[in-house]
């Protein structure tokens, strides 16, 4: 009796840890579920696609997390035509004299940094070798500071952390793509600039699951054809204001450089952003009204502006164009000449004294 008994509670203990396995299995998939109907219903679209952005440039193998700008460069990045140095700069090192030589920082978007381009085919870098090819002064070196898609806010942002490090004799500024983009999304708020720095529980539904990423982009919402924000536009107005300040502030002097853009290279079909179309010829529109936008804002700042033979003003060819506002090695070498003369002709009157 005493053996039977013993016997029959034996397979209850036994099968104890499973339950408790099983139950956990329960609570941790109802757990999920809850941060995904949270992350979906309440949080908000914007939000959201700012963390769909996230994903997607930390996904790519040369950036990394940041806390304030959202995301940046990885420092000693190495691949067949991507390389940065430990400063997390595109190209090479600084060198150790670089004080003594006369620093330019190039910030921007991917135009500056160079898509699907070498590291020796972009602007900044063709501009160093022009600089120095004509100087019969101090040597120059000019720093490609451009991060794909950043935003306005992020190269203000981006643009503050540098000045606190560096006193160069000029910047350079290029931007106005990745806000036109913001701009596009119907709830646009000032925060998607910045694209939020989600949990780790986010980045890996984002990464990871097909389904997420897909409820995600609200796929049942109409698509709006033609379609921008103008708080996107006075927005990026004001941030173009608060970097010419800024550099004002520090005594530095800077230069906006024109976006590159051909509209023969806009597919026929137009492009797709979000849940908006852009027809070939409203991209043409809007991309003139950010550029006046610009244009005012930094004549009314006194901060000069360097036009170009594949700028959006100059109605370019498709020629040079890798897509509608990326341009070959060649494009970045005519970005490259026309910011050489402009410095060239104003005889050196915007660089910081000696």
């Amino acid at each position: 009796m005493t053996s039977g008994g013993s016997s029959s509670k034996h397979p209850r203990w036994k099968r104890l840890p499973g339950l408790v396995a099983i139950n956990l299995a329960v609570t941790l998939a109802l757990w999920l579920c809850l941060e995904v109907v949270f992350g979906l219903l309440v949080q908000g679209r914007v939000s959201l696609l700012a963390k769909v952005q996230f994903v997607t440039m930390t996904s790519r193998d040369y950036i990394v997390a940041d806390n304030e700008k959202g995301f940046r460069l990885q420092a000693n990045f190495a691949s067949d035509d991507v390389h940065t140095n430990s400063d997390g700069f595109r190209g090479k090192e600084l060198p150790e004299d670089f004080a003594k030589k006369r620093l330019v920082l190039a910030l921007g978007e991917s135009t500056t940094f160079g898509w699907c381009v070498a590291d020796d085919e972009t602007y900044p870098h063709h501009l160093e070798n022009i600089l120095n090819a004509t100087s019969t002064g101090r040597e120059f070196v000019v720093v490609n500071a451009g991060i794909p898609s950043y935003s306005s806010r992020q190269v203000l942002l981006y643009l503050e952390q540098l000045l606190a490090r560096f006193h160069p004799d000029l910047v350079l500024v290029s931007l106005l793509w990745n806000d036109l983009f913001y701009s596009s999304i119907e709830e646009w708020a000032p925060e998607c600039l910045v694209p939020a720095y989600p949990s780790r529980l986010h980045q890996a539904l984002f990464r990871y699951s097909r389904v997420y990423r897909w409820m995600a982009t609200q796929p049942g919402k109409p698509q709006k054809v033609n379609f921008y924000s103008e708080p996107a536009l006075k927005e990026y107005k004001a941030n173009i204001a608060r970097i010419a300040q800024l550099c004002r502030t520090k005594g530095v002097p800077i230069v906006f450089v024109e976006p590159p853009f051909s509209a023969q290279a806009v597919p026929a079909a137009g492009e797709t952003m979000w849940h908006n179309r852009f027809s070939r010829k409203f991209i043409s529109k809007i991309a003139d009204r950010f550029l006046a936008a610009q244009v005012e804002e930094a004549e009314s700042q006194g901060v000069p502006f360097v036009r170009h033979g594949v700028g959006i003003s100059e109605r370019p060819t498709a020629e040079h164009f890798l897509d509608f506002l990326h341009v070959d090695g060649e494009g970045n070498r005519m970005i490259a000449q026309s910011i050489a003369d402009f410095l060239e002709d104003q005889n050196a009157s915007v660089w910081q004294e000696d």
